[in-house]
């Protein structure tokens, strides 16, 4: 036997070998193909939404270093409604139409074009109780950058003519971008139920407001109203007309300061007290500590969903846990932190401590009719004045079925 090839068989190997590789290319050119097609089913729509966010996401993150909980709303429902806010962990950086450094003033005009400022009516509404806190809730909720708060002129009723009622009120908000919510500060609101209805009715869909009322003990309100009420009364010349009004009471004559819808004596135990010794219920200093009839009226014109009601003292001395259930309540994301705040040099009220606002200062130093000193009140006037109001005070608590400190 000799060893060897002919030509013949060698072309034939050769052939066979292209032939081969020629097939093999095929094979991976087209698997290839169909590798750069996906299968159009639900996982895929899903796969490519999810990349979609995620780019989002990620621009987002190159906007800002922030790395804040954003509460990102959902899709809109048929409706133009959205379902529930979930909360996730996804950076987001709120504009305003404001600079805060070194003090508060409107941005230009081309800045306030761009980022669409404009005065739109409000998302939310605190409505008192007066003396209650409703100017350190303004102020506080007014360093939240998705929140502009506005204090200052009321909506006008005008049955005949809503709409320009509604835009002349309007006027005087703040401006906001899209991503803002408008919270005015309106606290005699409360007083009024029949106003209040005909904002929810015929001004602003309920659907689209949001009620925040904050209370304290009645007793330390009481007090508050009285010592605000007698130094407004007195200034010169006063906000409002004064008038006065004499009168024996146990021999002796005393004259009453009447002061808008208010009557004071001297003291403030004589002013809450009648002639028989009883506390004086028709008093408003006195009529206006019984929550619970104001509350009922605002449960009567408004979905019990859309209040929010506060506690004033708990508030005083734990602001970041209220003002957390603030932002649930109004479905905006989550900023107050503990070192937001500081104690005053008191140590009785707390002090914005946002190194972003410093046009926030602290609100006891800057408004002489904060923070005043309570005289001290007769033992025995206080022990009426408790005894009058504990029944209201419990019929609170059932409606809310929300424990009060000061309730009881």
């Amino acid at each position: 036997m000799t060893l060897g090839f002919s030509f013949s068989s060698v072309m034939r190997g050769k052939g066979r070998l292209v032939s081969y590789v020629i097939v093999v290319l095929l094979i991976v050119l087209i698997y290839g193909v169909f590798q750069r097609v996906p299968y159009k089913d639900e996982s895929a729509v899903v796969n490519t939404r999810e990349d979609a966010d995620t780019k989002h996401a990620k621009l987002i993150k190159s906007e800002t270093e922030s790395d804040q909980v954003q509460v990102v709303p959902p899709a809109l429902d048929g409706d133009g409604r959205g379902g529930n806010i979930e909360h996730v962990k996804v950076p987001r950086k709120v504009e305003s139409c404001y600079d805060n450094v070194p003090k508060r003033r409107t941005k230009n005009a081309n800045q306030l074009k761009q980022l669409k400022c404009a005065n739109r009516i409000p998302g939310s509404l605190i409505i008192g109780v007066k003396k209650c806190g409703t100017g350190a809730l303004q102020t506080f909720l007014d360093l939240h950058p998705e929140l502009e708060v506005k204090g200052g002129p009321k909506y006008v009723m005008d049955n005949k003519n809503v709409e320009q009622a509604l835009q002349k009120w309007n006027t005087y908000m703040p401006l906001t971008t899209p991503g803002q919510i408008t919270v005015a500060d309106y606290p005699e609101l409360i007083d009024y139920p029949d106003l209040l209805k005909h904002i929810v009715k015929d001004v602003v869909p309920d659907e689209r407001i949001k009620f925040i009322i904050i209370i304290r003990d009645p007793i330390k309100r009481a007090v508050s109203d009285y010592l605000h009420v007698q130094e407004f009364s007195a200034r010169k010349p006063p906000p409002y007309p004064v008038t006065h009004r004499k009168e024996r009471i146990d021999s002796k004559e005393k004259t009453y300061t009447i002061y808008r819808n208010y009557e004071l004596l001297p003291t403030f135990e004589e002013t809450i007290v009648t002639k028989e010794g009883q506390v004086n219920e028709s008093n408003i200093i006195i009529s206006k500590g019984v929550y619970v009839n104001y509350i009922r009226k605002l449960f009567d014109a408004v979905d019990r969903n859309k209040v929010l009601v506060v506690d004033g003292d708990y508030y005083q001395s734990n602001p970041v846990s209220v003002l957390k259930n603030i932002e649930s309540f109004l479905g905006i994301t989550p900023f107050f932190r503990e070192d937001h705040f500081q104690l005053d040099s008191n140590e009785k009220f707390y002090c914005p401590n946002v190194k972003e606002r410093p046009d926030k200062k602290c609100v006891m130093k800057t408004n002489k009719t904060k923070g005043r000193v309570h005289p001290t009140v007769d033992e025995t006037i206080l022990k009426e004045l408790r005894a009058y109001y504990q029944p209201f005070n419990r019929q609170l608590q059932d409606l809310l079925n929300q424990t009060l400190v000061w309730a009881e």
